[in-house]
C-alpha cells in the first residue's frame, strides 16, 4: 500500500483536474502505481483524467491550451506565473496538453524545472522569484492541497445537520473504526431525512458478526463497556436485557446507551464522556487527530505492519486513539487485523522478539535485551516496549541518541512532516509552531528530527530545546531575548548555518560544522557561545565605520575542531609610553597591548571577513623635564597581529587564540561580501602565516573577495594558502543542487616580508567550487610559487621589478592551474619567470591590455592533459601531450616559439582574427612557399632570412604558409607566418610563430589546415 506522501500528491493532480476526491479504491490504485513506478507514471495519469467527462465539462470552454495550463499551475502552485514562466509555457503551448500538465506537476514532483535557465540560477535578477527556493513553497502547497483533497472532513457534507456527530458517536458506542466512503454514503441521507440513524444503525451491526452472532447479554456488556468504558451493572444489564426481549433492537440498544452518556451528568462518566464527544467530534476539511495520535499509529505501523501508514490508516486509528481508546486496546486491535498477522502469526515468541527489534532498531538485540522483550510473554507488549523505549527522549550515548533519532526521523518521513518551519518559545523549553497540524502546539520529537530550515521568533527568556534537530541546516533566530538555544548534540547533517538577529543569551553545538553571524551591526551584548567539536566559526558583522561596541562579558568557547572568530570581536587598544632620553642616552619606548581577546578559547583561526576593526593607538611621550606629550592615532581597517603574540600581561592571549592564522570565508555568502577598503594585516608571525579562503559569493561576476594586504614579520619565509574553504554555500548546495562555479573571487592579496621567499596554495578544501586569487608581488621577495590538491586554481599575478630576478610557479602537483601574469602597470617585470603545469591541464593567460617588455621573458610548460596558453614575443610555451590551444597574441617581427608542437592534436589560433591552424582536416591546405629545403640561395622564397627584405619579399600563395632557416648557416627551424593584413606579402602587421623542434618544414606543411 502506497505512503502518505504518494497519497497526497495523486489527490492533489485529482482534485486539480476534477474537483473532486478521489474514492478509496482509486486513491490505493493511483497511488500504489506512482509509488512503484516513480514520476513518470503521472503523464498516463493525467492523460486518462483528462478523458473523464468530469474533466471535458470543467475545461470545455477554455479558449486554448495555455489557457487551461495556466489555470492548472495556479492551483497546482498556488501562484500565477511568474513573467519567465509565463513566456516559456506560452511558448510551449503547441506542445501536447496532456504532457504540459505532467510537466507542471513534475516539476514540483522531482523538484526540477522545466527548463534548466529556472532550475538552479540563484543570482539571476531578473528573475521575479529565486526558482529554486520558490520550488519549496509550491511544492508545500501541492501536498498540502493533497492533505484537504485526502481528508475533506464531514462538517463541509451537505446538507447540515446532527447526523455526523451520531454517526461518528455511533461508531464508537459500537467499538468499530469508521471510514470516509460510510460518512459520505450515511450523513447526507440522514440530514436531508432520506435515512434514520436507527437504520444506519442496523446496518452497521447486521454486518459486523462480533455484534451480530453473539448473545444478547454479550451484545449489552460489549456496547456498555464500549460507551462508558466499565462494565455494567447487573442492574444497568437487566434493564437492557428486558428491553431486548419486550422488542427492543440491538440498534435502538445502542442509540439509548449513546445519548444516556452525552445527557449524564454523573461525575464519574466524566471520562467517557468526554471520550464519546471526542470520538463524535466533525472535522474539518484537511483536520486530522492532534500530532501525537497519529505518531503512535504511524509507529506501529512501521514496526508491525512494517511500511509507512497510508491516509486511511492514520485516519481512523489515530481518531480511535484521540476519542480515549487506550494505545494497548490499539495495539491488540491492529495485531489482530490481516496485515500485521502477515509479520507475526508463523512467528514464536522468540522470532517476533527478534524480528520487531530488528525492524525498529535496524540492528538485532543483544542477548540481555532479546530476554527481557522474550519475558513479556506477549507479542503486543513486545511491541509496545521496543516503540516505548525508541520514544523515550533520554539518551545516554551517542549510538543511542541516533537509533531515537533515526526512528522519529522514520515517524517524521512516514507522517511527511514539513521540513521548514517557524517556531516561537512561549511555553517552556520546547519549541511551538503550527507546522504539520494548523494549530500551535509544542513541536514532538518526530517533528523536530525533521526540521532542515528554521525560523526562531524569540518572543520570551524561555530556552529552546532543538537537540533532536540533527538535520538542521538553517537557523535565523530573530528577537532579543535572554533565551538560550541548545542544538543538537550529536548531528545527522554535517553542518548548520545559523544567523542571529538580535540577541540571546547563549548558543550551545555540537558535533556539526556550526557557523555562526551575528547580523546586528552596532554592539554585541553578553552572550555565551559554546561550540563542540566540529569546524566551527563565529562571526559579526560588526559596524560599517569600526564603531564596534564588544561587551565585555561576552565570551566563547570553539570547541575542539578548527575554529574560526571574527577579528570584529577583539578590541585593539594600544599604549605607547616614550621616556626620552638625555646626554646620549637612548629613549626607553614600552608598549601596553589592551584586548578583550582572553575572552575567547579554542579558536585556531582569525577571520578577516568584513573586518571593520581598527587599532587606537595612545601615545605618552615623557619629556627630560618630566612633562607629557599626548596624542592618539587611528589605524583603520588595521589587525595587529602583535595583539595574538602577546600571551600574557593585561591584553594577553593565553589563550592562543588565531595561533595558526587567518581565515577569509563569506559564510553566509552573501553578495556584498567585503568592506571597500583594503584590509591590513601587520607584523604576521612565521606560525600564523596561513591564509585559509574560500567562497565569496554566489555570484562570482559581481562578488568581491576582498582586497588585502599582509605585512609579515623578518622570521617568516613561507606563507601557506588553503583555498575552497566551506562556506555557506557549500552547506545549501545539497538542497538547491547548484553546479559548482569554476572560479569564485576568493581575494586579493599584496605580500610584504624581506625574507618571505616561498608561496604555498593547497586546493584541498571541502567546498568543490573553484576559487579565484590574486597575488601582488610587486614589493616582494618572493620567487616561487608552489601549488597542489585536489582542485583547480584561478590565479593572477602581478610582478613587478622589485625583488628576485627569476621566478618559478610549480603546479605540477595539483589538479590544474589557470594563471594570468601581469607586470605592474607601465612597469617592466625584468624577470624570467617559468610556470609548470599539471598533468590534468592547464590555463596560461596574459592580459591584452597590458605592455609586455622585451626584457621580460616567460616560459609556459604544459602537461599531459589539454593546456590553452596565451603567447607573444616574450613567451616560450611547451605544450606536453595532450590536446594543446596556442593563442598567438603577438604579430610583426615579434616571435612567438613554441616547443612540442604536435600537428595531429594541437590547435595553433590567432582568435582575435578568427584564424585556427592544425592537423584537423578542415578548412583549406596551408600551401608552401617555392623552395622548402636544400640550397641556400638568397632568392629562395622559403627562407626566413629573406623574410624582412625589402627586395625579396616572401609572397602568400594563401592566408597562411610555412618557411625554414637555412640548413647551411644555423640549426634547422620552422616558422608559420600569416598574412593578417591580406596584401599578400609579408610584413611588420603580419604574424610569425616559430615552432621548434619540427624534423622537417616539408612535411609539417602537408599535415597542416587553416
Amino acid at each position: 500500500m502506497a505512503s502518505l506522501m504518494y497519497e497526497k500528491q495523486i489527490a492533489s493532480i485529482y482534485y486539480t483536474l476534477l474537483r473532486k476526491s478521489p474514492t478509496e479504491r482509486e486513491l490505493k490504485a493511483l497511488s500504489d502505481s506512482l509509488e512503484k513506478k516513480g514520476p513518470a507514471v503521472l503523464q498516463n495519469i493525467i492523460s486518462e483524467l483528462m478523458e473523464t467527462p468530469e474533466a471535458k465539462f470543467l475545461y470545455g470552454n477554455y479558449q486554448n491550451n495555455f489557457e487551461i495550463m495556466r489555470a492548472f499551475f495556479k492551483i497546482v502552485h498556488g501562484r500565477e506565473m511568474g513573467q519567465a514562466e509565463f513566456k516559456l509555457w506560452y511558448n510551449d503551448s503547441t506542445l501536447d496538453l496532456n504532457h504540459n500538465l505532467f510537466r507542471i506537476v513534475n516539476e514540483l514532483v522531482t523538484n526540477t524545472a522545466p527548463w534548466p535557465k529556472l532550475n538552479d540560477d540563484m543570482s539571476n535578477t531578473d528573475y521575479e522569484f529565486n526558482y529554486p527556493e520558490q520550488r519549496l513553497i509550491d511544492k508545500e502547497h501541492f501536498l498540502d492541497n493533497g492533505n484537504l483533497t485526502l481528508y475533506p472532513g464531514t462538517s463541509n457534507i451537505v446538507p447540515s445537520g446532527d447526523g455526523a456527530t451520531d454517526i461518528l458517536g455511533i461508531f464508537h458506542v459500537l467499538g468499530a473504526g469508521i471510514t470516509r466512503d460510510v460518512s459520505e454514503f450515511w450523513v447526507p441521507l440522514i440530514n436531508k431525512g432520506d435515512k434514520t440513524l436507527l437504520q444506519a444503525t442496523e446496518v452497521f451491526i447486521k454486518d459486523r458478526p462480533y455484534l451480530n452472532n453473539v448473545t444478547n447479554k454479550t451484545f449489552v456488556k460489549k456496547i456498555f463497556e464500549n460507551t462508558f468504558e466499565r462494565p455494567a451493572t447487573n442492574t444497568e444489564l437487566n434493564i437492557y436485557l428486558e428491553l431486548l426481549a419486550t422488542g427492543s433492537s440491538r440498534a435502538e440498544i445502542s442509540i439509548n446507551i449513546m445519548k444516556l452518556l452525552r445527557e449524564s451528568t454523573n461525575e464519574s462518566d466524566a471520562t467517557a464522556k468526554s471520550h464519546l464527544a471526542a470520538a463524535s467530534h466533525v472535522y474539518e476539511r484537511g483536520e486530522l487527530p492532534p500530532l501525537e495520535y497519529q505518531e503512535k499509529i504511524a509507529a506501529l505501523y512501521l514496526i508491525g505492519a512494517e511500511r509507512n501508514i497510508n491516509s486511511e490508516a492514520l485516519f481512523g486509528w489515530s481518531q480511535k486513539l484521540a476519542s480515549g481508546i487506550s494505545h494497548d486496546k490499539i495495539v491488540s486491535i491492529l495485531t489482530n487485523t490481516s496485515e500485521f498477522n502477515r509479520i507475526s502469526t508463523h512467528l514464536d515468541i522468540n522470532s517476533y522478539a527478534k524480528r520487531i527489534y530488528l525492524t525498529a532498531y535496524g540492528h538485532n538485540a543483544d542477548n540481555s535485551t532479546l530476554e527481557k522483550l522474550i519475558s513479556l510473554g506477549d507479542k503486543n507488549k513486545i511491541i509496545s516496549a521496543v516503540i516505548s523505549s525508541l520514544i523515550d527522549s533520554n539518551t545516554k550515548s551517542k549510538s543511542e541518541y541516533y537509533e531515537k533519532f533515526q526512528f522519529a526521523l522514520r515517524i517524521a518521513g512516514s507522517l511527511n512532516y514539513k521540513k521548514d518551519a517557524t517556531l516561537t518559545n512561549e511555553t517552556g523549553n520546547s519549541p511551538e509552531s503550527t507546522i504539520n497540524s494548523g494549530i500551535t502546539h509544542i513541536l514532538s520529537q518526530a517533528e523536530k528530527a525533521q526540521l532542515e530550515r528554521v525560523i526562531l521568533n524569540l518572543t520570551t527568556d524561555n530556552s529552546v530545546d532543538l537537540t533532536m534537530a540533527a538535520n538542521l541546516r538553517e537557523l535565523v533566530i530573530n528577537g532579543k531575548q535572554e533565551a538560550e538555544i541548545t542544538l543538537a548534540n550529536y548531528k545527522n547533517y554535517n553542518s548548520t548555518i545559523i544567523n542571529i538577529n538580535g540577541h540571546i543569551q547563549g548558543l550551545k553545538t555540537g558535533n556539526a560544522d556550526t557557523l555562526v553571524m551575528l547580523n546586528d551591526s552596532h554592539d554585541t551584548l553578553d552572550t555565551y557561545f559554546y561550540f563542540g567539536s566540529g569546524n566551527d566559526f563565529l562571526g559579526w558583522r560588526a559596524d560599517e565605520y569600526g564603531e564596534n561596541k564588544i561587551s565585555p562579558s561576552l565570551y566563547a568557547d570553539g570547541g575542539l575542531g578548527i575554529n574560526s572568530i571574527s577579528a570584529n570581536f577583539i578590541s585593539l587598544f594600544k599604549d605607547v609610553f616614550i621616556r626620552k632620553g638625555t646626554h646620549g642616552i637612548p629613549d626607553i619606548e614600552t608598549t601596553t597591548h589592551i584586548s578583550n581577546i582572553i575572552r575567547f578559547s579554542n579558536f585556531d583561526l582569525i577571520d578577516l571577513y568584513k573586518y571593520t576593526g581598527k587599532v587606537s593607538t595612545k601615545t605618552y611621550i615623557i619629556q627630560a623635564d618630566g612633562t607629557i606629550v599626548r596624542s592618539s592615532t587611528v589605524s583603520d581597517f588595521t589587525f595587529d597581529y602583535d595583539f595574538v603574540s602577546n600571551k600574557y600581561g593585561a591584553g594577553g592571549n593565553p589563550n592562543d587564540v588565531g595561533r595558526k592564522g587567518f581565515s577569509i570565508i563569506n559564510v553566509t555568502n552573501e553578495q556584498q561580501s567585503t568592506t571597500s577598503d583594503v584590509i591590513s594585516v601587520i607584523n604576521v608571525t612565521q606560525g600564523a602565516s596561513k591564509i585559509y579562503v574560500g567562497n565569496h559569493s554566489n555570484n562570482p561576476v559581481t562578488g568581491d573577495g576582498g582586497n588585502y594586504l599582509f605585512k609579515f614579520k623578518n622570521d617568516v619565509s613561507v606563507l601557506e594558502f588553503f583555498t575552497n574553504q566551506k562556506n555557506g554555500e557549500d552547506i545549501l548546495k545539497p538542497l538547491r543542487s547548484s553546479p559548482p562555479e569554476k572560479f569564485v573571487n576568493a581575494g586579493e592579496f599584496a605580500l610584504i616580508g624581506e625574507t618571505l621567499k616561498t608561496v604555498k596554495i593547497n586546493t584541498s578544501g571541502e567546498s568543490n567550487n573553484n576559487n579565484l586569487i590574486a597575488l601582488d608581488f610587486t614589493s616582494s621577495n618572493i620567487d616561487k610559487v608552489i601549488v597542489s590538491g585536489v582542485h583547480n586554481l584561478g590565479l593572477v599575478a602581478t610582478h613587478g621589478s622589485f625583488g628576485a630576478r627569476e621566478f618559478t610557479y610549480d603546479a605540477t602537483e595539483s589538479a590544474g592551474i589557470d594563471i594570468t601574469i601581469t607586470p605592474e602597470l607601465y612597469t617592466s617585470m625584468s624577470k624570467k619567470i617559468t610556470v609548470l603545469g599539471s598533468n590534468q591541464g592547464n590555463e596560461f593567460h596574459l592580459f591584452r591590455e597590458t605592455k609586455y617588455y622585451p626584457q621580460d621573458k616567460i616560459i609556459f610548460i604544459g602537461g599531459a592533459g589539454d593546456d590553452y596558453f596565451d603567447i607573444n614575443n616574450i613567451v616560450t610555451a611547451m605544450g606536453g601531450d595532450g590536446t594543446d590551444f596556442f593563442n598567438i597574441m603577438s604579430s610583426s617581427n615579434k616571435t612567438s616559439t613554441l616547443y612540442d608542437f604536435n600537428p595531429h592534436k594541437d590547435i595553433i589560433g590567432l582568435k582575435s582574427s578568427g584564424i585556427y591552424i592544425s592537423g584537423r582536416e578542415s578548412g583549406e591546405k596551408i600551401p608552401f612557399t617555392d623552395t622548402v629545403s636544400g640550397g641556400n640561395k638568397v632568392q629562395d622564397y622559403g627562407y626566413i632570412e629573406n623574410l624582412f627584405n625589402p627586395n625579396t619579399p616572401l609572397n602568400f600563395h594563401g592566408k597562411v604558409g610555412a618557411v625554414s632557416t637555412m640548413d647551411v648557416t644555423m640549426t634547422k627551424e620552422t616558422y608559420i607566418v600569416v598574412d593578417l593584413n591580406d596584401n599578400k606579402i609579408f610584413d611588420t602587421n603580419d604574424a610569425l610563430i616559430k615552432i621548434s623542434g619540427q624534423p622537417d618544414t616539408a612535411e609539417l606543411a602537408s599535415q597542416l589546415y587553416y
